[in-house]
């Protein structure tokens, strides 16, 4: 019985993992990341699904918040949003645990940024 239940219970923490890609990406994340000058962040994100391919997503990154749009292709999320007189993109690719981990610029910026999404439990 008990090799049953260890086995259901893989097959299940599996089949979750295998679908975290695959499964929305609304929800409540952990940010850490770096500017494109090598500087350290952290903070949090927040997704909001509004269909089944877009979303709007809001960042704050302690005094600083930031919000715009994103778009769903496979396991990548693409993301744009404004930022004073700057406009960022980022392009993110969704792990099988659900976190993100994506390459960001801002107009005008000669390096990128990087930054990774760890879903909130």
């Amino acid at each position: 019985m008990l090799k049953t239940s260890v086995l259901a219970g893989s097959l299940s923490m599996l089949t979750s993992l295998a679908g975290a890609a695959e499964g929305g990406v609304a929800g409540t994340y952990d940010v850490t990341g770096k500017n494109p000058d090598g500087s350290p962040y952290t903070g949090t994100a927040e997704i909001h699904a509004t269909s089944k391919d877009t979303c709007t997503i809001a960042w704050k990154l302690g005094a600083e918040a930031a919000s715009g749009v994103c778009l769903r292709y496979g396991s990548l999320l693409a993301a744009g949003w404004p930022f004073g007189d700057k406009v960022g993109v980022v392009i993110f690719e969704i792990k099988d645990d659900g976190s993100m981990v994506g390459l960001w610029t801002l107009t005008n910026e000669t390096n990128a940024g990087t930054e990774v999404l760890t879903p909130k439990h």
